[in-house]
């Protein structure tokens, strides 16, 4: 893969715009799955896409089963999820001429061809709040701290661009428990479905 080089300023805002438009799936995704909304959460993928976890999934599931993983069992020990996003490189891919000419979105025959595909490799840290168990009284809470790459091969569909496949790779993972009070358990837990985030 490849990154053309804009030519002109019109070549360069549009660049700019598919950019915005993968930090903007990249945010999805972050924002879906800490506060629980699975319909975001979709939102940042393409039809089809797959997701591998080495270590933890065997080979790519789907992006349905990979909402089923996160959400089943392991929602019932859960307090809350943050994920930060850092370093973000693109590399988008040569564009296909014959595919250009077929799609509505386009660029006019005085830009240069619009890439399909792109490459991006984005730094995170996730921290993640959990209970030792299912027990209501057990107030001792675990709280997980994992860095690594998400590791994303990205299509364009029409002015959008949304995962196609995803890798996740730790570098890092480091876990902790201490005993909490209720009210500072319970403060966790109502962060993880903030009523300012909550339908939106």
């Amino acid at each position: 893969m490849s990154t053309p080089s804009p030519t002109t300023d019109a070549d360069r805002t549009r660049a700019l715009v598919d950019r915005a438009a993968i930090h903007r799936s990249l945010r999805r995704y972050a924002q879906g799955v800490d506060q629980r909304q699975w319909d975001v959460f979709r939102s940042a993928f393409a039809p089809g896409a797959t997701v591998a976890v080495p270590g933890w999934i065997e080979g790519s599931v789907s992006v349905d089963r990979f909402v089923e993983l996160l959400s089943g069992a392991f929602d019932d020990i859960r307090l809350s999820g943050q994920h930060h996003l850092a370093n973000t490189r693109i590399v988008f891919a040569a564009a296909d001429p014959a595919a250009e000419a077929a799609d509505p979105a386009a660029a006019p025959a005085t830009l240069t061809p619009r890439p399909l595909a792109a490459r991006v490799v984005t730094e995170f840290l996730a921290v993640n709040a959990e209970r030792a168990s299912a027990d209501a009284d057990d107030r001792r809470v675990r709280t997980q701290v994992s860095g690594g790459l998400q590791v994303d091969d990205f299509e364009r569909h029409g002015d959008d661009w949304l995962i196609r496949h995803r890798v996740l790779v730790r570098k890092n993972d480091d876990l902790t428990e201490a005993e909490l009070t209720p009210d500072r358990i319970a403060l966790l837990a109502g962060a993880a479905r903030n009523p300012v985030s909550a339908g939106l």
